[in-house]
């Protein structure tokens, strides 16, 4: 699961404590601003059975350079 700009981890927190989901390997999150990203990076540590990162800066700066061979991810989630 990937959120390109995850703030706090609003959208990670449904995840923490609930029943390890078998599907969800991994979760990476970009958040520009780095308090932001730091308390998202605690949320993701506290869910279980998922490999997580937060990925400090823009989320575009962050891709781009993987145009080439982009990471995979199956489901995208954030705030319009």
């Amino acid at each position: 699961m990937l959120e390109p700009s995850c703030g706090d981890g609003a959208f990670f927190r449904p995840l923490c404590g609930s029943v390890p989901i078998p599907s969800l390997e991994r979760v990476v999150g970009c958040e520009l601003e780095a308090e932001e990203a730091e308390k998202a990076a605690r949320v993701l540590a506290g869910i279980p059975g998922v490999a997580g990162a937060v990925e400090g800066g823009d989320f575009l700066g962050w891709v781009l350079p993987k145009l080439g061979d982009p990471p995979e991810f199956d489901a995208v989630v954030g705030n319009p």
